[in-house]
């Protein structure tokens, strides 16, 4: 059965295994494997791979072949695990902590946020209450900076999770390695 592929070809910026979710780089001109659920993928490494600065084809649209990095069903939104192998796509959603503050413009450690998280809330747990979301923006992965010291005090975070997938699974992948075909449709979701 012939599948229909949009597929173009790009520099590899690091090295690029065969059917893997991949990415593009800042700002655009190179194609690398996704490293997880928390960018927006590109789509599908052919059945080529390619070296850092060699040229790799990336299938953009269409049905293609992706390796499983574990288990997932038929009709499974699916997103690249740490070496770009299809794993189920994590959900979104909506998270609180409550964390220790700290000196002003110091990174707070909030597990679980992510860069490409938004945040919806920062209350100053003190005496009643302080709005603190004017005041803050995330530094990496688990950071939060307040540009107003709240030493001494809890501080609840609140934020919405973004999470990507690269397309619907149309086979089941029953375990790490095994090849299914996508339907591929990149996706915030």
């Amino acid at each position: 059965m012939m599948e229909y592929l949009l597929t173009k070809s790009f520099k590899a910026g690091a090295g690029v295994a065969a059917r893997r979710v991949c990415r593009i780089t800042d700002p655009g001109t190179e194609a690398v494997q996704a490293a997880g659920p928390a960018v927006l993928p590109l789509g599908i490494s052919a059945d080529l791979g390619a070296s850092a600065g060699g040229a790799v084809d990336i299938h953009l649209a269409g049905i293609a072949m992706l390796e499983a990095g574990g288990a997932f069903s038929a009709g499974t939104l699916v997103s690249g695990d740490a070496k770009g192998r299809g794993i189920r796509a994590p959900r979104g959603g909506l998270h609180q902590r409550v964390v220790d503050g700290g000196a002003a413009n110091a990174a707070l450690a909030v597990p679980g946020l992510g860069a490409s998280d938004r945040l919806v809330g920062v209350i100053e747990l003190a005496d009643g209450y302080a709005d603190r979301l004017g005041q803050a923006s995330l530094t990496d992965d688990a950071g939060l900076s307040i540009s107003v010291a709240t030493t001494g005090e809890r501080l609840l975070v609140s934020w919405q999770a973004r999470a990507h997938a690269v397309g619907i699974a149309l086979q089941a992948a029953h375990a790490p390695g095994d090849l299914v075909r996508v339907l591929i449709a990149p996706q915030q979701i």
